[in-house]
């Protein structure tokens, strides 16, 4: 199983930490994560100046990825057209040298997307308390308890640090964790975008 990678993402509202992990057609590869480590924004406008200058770090390498060249966008989102913000997840196509750089911790292969069902047991893994220094990945089991067209509920809550982290079932990869229903200190739920709703707009 492919290795979660602990990230800072830093965007026009500061650093946030995270996880992020890599997925691989055989040719090319992605880096996934949260949009929300790059904007700051729990609902993300579709709008660059939220994204501007964002920049992905692997804590404890030297290794970082832009999301822009130069002016071009090198990311690739999905507007949620229920309220026109973004689905919070984003794709960076690797360079070659960046994905050689980041090849140590695996890649989840795009066939292993799968889509996920109420009951099914998933898994979180991230970077819970991680702040600036790498810690040692951990791994979250619950539930399915909700499912919609972009998203699914899970009967755990998450915690922060796990967020853009991968959510698996046995070998699927089925989702990225996104958040949590509830807020800081009350927390009920995990939060996970569905990566088979997405995968033929985010892998391109």
């Amino acid at each position: 199983m492919p290795d979660p990678i602990p990230v800072h993402g830093t965007g026009p509202c500061g650093t946030m930490v995270g996880t992020a992990f890599v997925v691989s057609d055989g040719g090319s590869s992605w880096l996934v994560t949260n949009v929300h480590l790059i904007s700051g924004q729990d609902n993300t406008p579709p709008v660059h100046s939220y994204m501007a200058n964002g920049l992905i770090h692997v804590l404890g390498t030297p290794v970082n990825i832009p999301i822009y060249e130069a002016d071009t966008p090198r990311f690739t989102v999905v507007i949620n057209a229920t309220d026109n913000t973004l689905v919070d997840v984003l794709s960076v196509k690797l360079k070659q040298s960046e994905a050689a750089q980041l090849s140590a911790y695996g890649a989840f292969a795009f066939e292993s997307i799968a889509p996920v069902a109420i009951g099914d047991t998933v898994a979180m893994s991230g970077f819970p308390g991680m702040k600036t220094e790498p810690t040692s990945p951990s791994i979250l089991s619950a539930e399915i308890i909700e499912t919609s067209d972009l998203n699914f509920k899970m009967s755990k809550p998450s915690a922060k640090g796990y967020s853009g982290g991968p959510v698996t079932r046995g070998g699927s990869l089925v989702g990225v964790a996104t958040g949590d229903v509830g807020y800081s200190g009350a927390l009920s739920n995990g939060l996970a975008a569905s990566l088979h709703a997405l995968k033929e707009h985010l892998f391109l």
